[in-house]
C-alpha cells in the first residue's frame, strides 16, 4: 500500500526510534500485563553511578578469570558503518534565501530508503512483541505497519544531515546552525523528495574585488585656538562657584534654584519630574527650552507656568499628542562665579605646574580626539564601499544577536546614564527595526574584515598580545600578570584577541586606501 505523504506537508519533530528500545505489546495496548521473568537474584547489584557491579570484596577464594576481551569489529562491519555514512542522492535545485540559507532540493532513490528502512525494522523486531507471535519473530510488515510514521521519520532524520554535509562540502560552505529538514515527500516505490535549509557562513572572496586604492575623502575638524580657549572656558564653568544675586533678576549664566511640579492634561501629577529646591547650574542645558526662554528677568520669588507638549501611549499602544503643564517656582537666583585662569588654576588641576601646560595639554587631547574622529569616519567610508562591492546576505543568527546586544545595551544606558535610545516620535517597531538595520551592517563589516584577514595572512602573535598588555597595563598603572589574569578569569582572552586582529586589519585599510583628509572649522 503506497505511502500517502503529501510534498507540501512539513516534517515534524523526529519521534525516532532508538536501536534496542522496546515498543509495546498489543497486549500492553489492549492494557493486558506482560509476565515478567524473575530477576537473577544472584547477580551483582549495578552501581548507579557508573553502571556497573560494584568491586568484589577481597576473599581468600581463588581468582575468576576474566572473561575475554571483545574483539574488533571485522573489517565488513567497518565498511559497512562507513557505507551508512553515505547516502545517495541527486541534487535537484539549490536556492539562495534571505538571511544567508541555502536551501536544497534533492531525490533520493527509493532503495537507498528502504534499505535503510528493512534495517531499522529488524532492530525494530528485536524488542518487539506482537500478539500470536515470538518476541522478534513478527513479520516485518506488521512491524513496518505499526511503526509507519515513526520509521519514516527516523530514516528521514538519518538521510538529510548526510545530505546536507556533502552538500555544504562540495560547495566549500561552513554551516552555522544545524540543517533542517523543512519538506518531504515519501512514497512506496518512488524517489524520495526531500528539501533541506541550512544557515551558512556566507563565502566571501575580497580578492575578486580590489579592497585597497579605494578613494575617500573626510572632513576633519582643525584644532584652532578658538577651539583650545573654548575647551579652557568649559574647564572654569565646571569649576565654578554660585554665590546668591540680592536684587538682581536672571540673566544668561546664571544659575536659578527651583520647584518643579508638572501636571498632565487631565491634571494628574507626574511625580517623577517634581524637583525640590534644586539648583539647576546650567538651566540651558538642564531644563526644557520652554522653560528657560522664560527666565530671562525672573526675579526671586516668581512663578509661572508652560506648557510643553509631549507624546503617550494610550491602553492600545497608539501614540497620543498630549501637553503637560509645567508648575515652575524660582526661590533663588545664583550668579556664577568663575575661578581665575592662572597658573594656580592650572596647579588647582592637579597635574599642571602652570596655565602653559595645562593648555598644551588641551592641544594634544584635543588633535587625539580629532584624529581618532577622523579614523573612524574614514573607516565608516571604505566599509561602506566595499559592502557596495561585496554583496551577500548577513546570516541570520549573527543579526539576531548582535541585535539583542545593541537594545540591551540601549538598556543598560538608559537605566545607568538616563540616557534615552527611542528617538523622539519613532515606536517601538520602527526602533527594533532601526536596531536590526545596525545589526545588519555589523556583521556584514566583521564578516568582511575576516575575509581579508584571511586573504593578507594577518594574525595576531602572542607578542602583539604581550604589547597591548603592557600598554594597557601601563595606562592604568597595573602590572601585566593581573591584566591578564583578570582577562582569563573573566574569558575575554579570545575576544580580545579578535579586537586586536580587527585593530590590524582596520589599520591595513588606512593604510592601503587613498585618503584625503580636509581640515574644516567646524564639523556639521
Amino acid at each position: 500500500m503506497p505511502d500517502e505523504e503529501k510534498f507540501t506537508e512539513p516534517a515534524t519533530e523526529s519521534e525516532g526510534l532508538k536501536k534496542g528500545q522496546e515498543q509495546p505489546s498489543l497486549d500492553e495496548e489492549r492494557g493486558v500485563e506482560t509476565p515478567i521473568p524473575p530477576e537473577d537474584e544472584t547477580a551483582a547489584p549495578v552501581s548507579p553511578v557508573t553502571q556497573e557491579p560494584p568491586a568484589e570484596t577481597p576473599t581468600f577464594a581463588p581468582p575468576v578469570s576474566k572473561e575475554p576481551e571483545e574483539p574488533p569489529p571485522a573489517p565488513e562491519a567497518k565498511e559497512e558503518a562507513e557505507e551508512e555514512k553515505k547516502v545517495s542522492f541527486e541534487l535537484v535545485e539549490t536556492i539562495g534565501k534571505p538571511g544567508s540559507i541555502k536551501e536544497y532540493k534533492v531525490i533520493v532513490p527509493w532503495e537507498e530508503y528502504d534499505n535503510r528502512l528493512t534495517k531499522l525494522l529488524k532492530e525494530i523486531r528485536k524488542t518487539t512483541v506482537i500478539d500470536g507471535f515470538r518476541k522478534g519473530k513478527a513479520p516485518l510488515r506488521l512491524i513496518k505497519i505499526r511503526y509507519r510514521k515513526q520509521t519514516k521519520q527516523e530514516i528521514l532524520d538519518e538521510i538529510f544531515p548526510i545530505v546536507a554535509n556533502e552538500l555544504l562540502e562540495k560547495d566549500e560552505l561552513s554551516k552555522i546552525t544545524n540543517p533542517v529538514l523543512v519538506d518531504s515527500k515519501v512514497e512506496e516505490g518512488q524517489p524520495v523528495g526531500v528539501v533541506i535549509n541550512v544557515e551558512v557562513l556566507p563565502k566571501l572572496e575580497p580578492g575578486r574585488v580590489d579592497y585597497t586604492g579605494i578613494a575617500v575623502s573626510i572632513k576633519k575638524q582643525k584644532v584652532t585656538d578658538e577651539l583650545i580657549e573654548k575647551q579652557i572656558k568649559e574647564l572654569q564653568r565646571r569649576n565654578a562657584t554660585f554665590e546668591p544675586k540680592e536684587g538682581g533678576s536672571f540673566e544668561k549664566d546664571d544659575g536659578a534654584v527651583i520647584n518643579l511640579e508638572v501636571e498632565d492634561e487631565r491634571g494628574q501629577e507626574i511625580k517623577n519630574l517634581h524637583l525640590r529646591n534644586y539648583l539647576f547650574e546650567r538651566p540651558d542645558e538642564d531644563l526644557p527650552p520652554e522653560i528657560y526662554k522664560e527666565l530671562p528677568g525672573k526675579e526671586k520669588g516668581a512663578k509661572f507656568e508652560v506648557e510643553i507638549p509631549n507624546e503617550r501611549k494610550n491602553p492600545r499602544g497608539e501614540v497620543m499628542s498630549t501637553k503637560d503643564r509645567w508648575k515652575v517656582e524660582v526661590l533663588e537666583i545664583k550668579k556664577c562665579v568663575l575661578p581665575q585662569m592662572d597658573d594656580e588654576f592650572a596647579k588647582d588641576l592637579g597635574e599642571f605646574e602652570n596655565l602653559k601646560e595645562l593648555t598644551a595639554r588641551i592641544r594634544e587631547n584635543l588633535e587625539k580626539m580629532v584624529d581618532a574622529q577622523a579614523r573612524d569616519a574614514a573607516l565608516e567610508a571604505i566599509y561602506k564601499k566595499l559592502i557596495d562591492k561585496v554583496p551577500f546576505e548577513p546570516p541570520v543568527s549573527y543579526v539576531d544577536e548582535h541585535k539583542r546586544r545593541f537594545i540591551k545595551r540601549d538598556i543598560d544606558r538608559l537605566y545607568t546614564f538616563g540616557i534615552e535610545f527611542v528617538k523622539k516620535g519613532e515606536t517601538k517597531e520602527e526602533y527594533v527595526a532601526r536596531k536590526q538595520k545596525d545589526a545588519g551592517k555589523t556583521v556584514k563589516i566583521s564578516l568582511i574584515l575576516d575575509a581579508i584577514a584571511r586573504m593578507e595572512k594577518l594574525e595576531v602573535s602572542d607578542e602583539d598580545y604581550e604589547a597591548e598588555v603592557a600598554r594597557i597595563a601601563e595606562r592604568e598603572g597595573r602590572k601585566p600578570l593581573a591584566i591578564k589574569a583578570k582577562m582569563e578569569a573573566e574569558g575575554r582572552v579570545d575576544s580580545f584577541r579578535d579586537s586586536l586582529l580587527t585593530k590590524k586589519v582596520e589599520d591595513f585599510l588606512l593604510e592601503n586606501n587613498n585618503i584625503t583628509y580636509e581640515e574644516v572649522e567646524q564639523l556639521s
